[in-house]
């Protein structure tokens, strides 16, 4: 089999309202599609998307980086999928991002070729998932009523983005608390201190203010305050910035700075790297999330295949389809209210 052309197209979906975090606003996702096609009639894909404030991967750099991978994989006979995907992760010059629209193509390409669907091709069980959904940074009034609608379309979980001032933090995720009876987990994206994070969490607690987890207060090189934080709250904490690679995973664990770890294929380079991360996890007692950027449903469905094979996920944050202001077909997955299922057809795309 050999991999006669390799695509880029560029592809926008718009949001239905902003989604602003305390790093960035976004109105709508720009993403880059991969396709290959081979000598033998598969078409296969993967995307990135540009995240200049959370990878510093801008629109130039991940087509840049996508074009330097023309001359490995082009018009050569493909070895075994375990050759060719080590490959391109030693390619050290290439980013997170062109490398994870490779590798989720490669595992297409390698899936159909093989007749499965890439949760089959990688060892797991058919399944679902119900994702929380995330709640945009935004006045308290407006992120009760965001919430309240939520809740209304049946969401059960929901991610609430903090990490502004704290009296106005704590003033928003208490009017949340009292409007909704959902289960409520914080991410605060690195936007807190040491002593903010602690003292929210204490005001709630006092409060009887119920977290299901603390995602990420602090910035993302500060492990050992991660490590100090989640020996004085009371409820899981995950990172997520603090976690891009295997190396990232290995010291968060070592220092005991994290109870959860949120994987996202676009930050870790695609679905080998996001394996490795979760069998080491797996190994060393943490729990997982299978998170996602703000990309391509492309990716989602990448993540969502890569879920249904891997039981050490047990946190699901994978609701772009529901932030869309449509949500899209054929994108290797079925979603029936807030449920999203794999399909059954060779790869993960349609």
């Amino acid at each position: 089999m050999t991999i006669s052309q390799i695509r880029i197209e560029e592809k926008s979906f718009p949001l239905k309202v902003p989604f602003i975090t305390s790093l960035r606003r976004v109105d709508c996702i720009e993403a880059i599609h991969l396709i290959l096609e081979t000598d033998d009639g598969i078409h296969a894909v993967g995307a990135a998307a540009p995240l200049k404030a959370i990878t510093g991967e801008d629109r130039e750099s991940i087509i840049k980086g996508i074009q330097s991978l023309f001359g490995r994989f082009l018009n050569r006979p493909l070895n075994s999928a375990e050759e060719e995907l080590d490959l391109l992760q030693q390619l050290t010059e290439t980013g997170p991002g062109p490398k994870g629209a490779m590798d989720m193509a490669l595992h297409d390409l390698y899936s159909r070729a093989a007749g499965l669907p890439l949760y089959a091709y990688l060892g797991g069980k058919s399944g679902s998932i119900i994702s929380d959904l995330t709640i945009s940074l935004n006045n308290a009034d407006q992120m009760v009523l965001d919430s309240r609608k939520a809740e209304a379309e049946g969401f059960q979980t929901l991610k609430i983005k903090l990490g502004g001032s704290l009296e106005d933090d704590l003033n928003r995720f208490r009017k949340i608390s009292h409007a909704v009876g959902c289960n409520l987990r914080i991410d605060a994206n690195q936007g807190w201190s040491i002593e903010d994070s602690l003292t929210f969490m204490d005001r709630c607690e006092k409060e009887k203010l119920s977290i299901d987890l603390l995602e990420q207060p602090l910035t993302a090189k500060d492990l050992k305050g991660m490590a100090y934080i989640r020996k004085r709250i009371n409820c899981p904490l995950a990172a997520d910035e603090s976690v891009f690679t295997l190396d990232d995973a290995k010291r968060i664990i070592d220092c005991e700075g994290a109870d959860i770890i949120n994987v996202k294929l676009l930050k870790c380079g695609g679905i080998s790297q996001a394996k490795r991360i979760l069998n080491l996890a797996e190994s060393e007692g943490l729990e997982c999330m299978m998170g996602c950027m703000m990309e391509s449903p492309i990716g989602i469905s990448a993540a969502l295949h890569l879920t249904a094979a891997s039981p050490v996920i047990s946190y699901y944050d994978l609701d772009v389809p529901y932030l869309l202001n449509e949500i899209p077909q054929n994108y290797g997955f079925r979603n029936q209210g807030i449920k999203l299922s794999v399909k059954e057809t060779a790869g993960f795309y349609d």
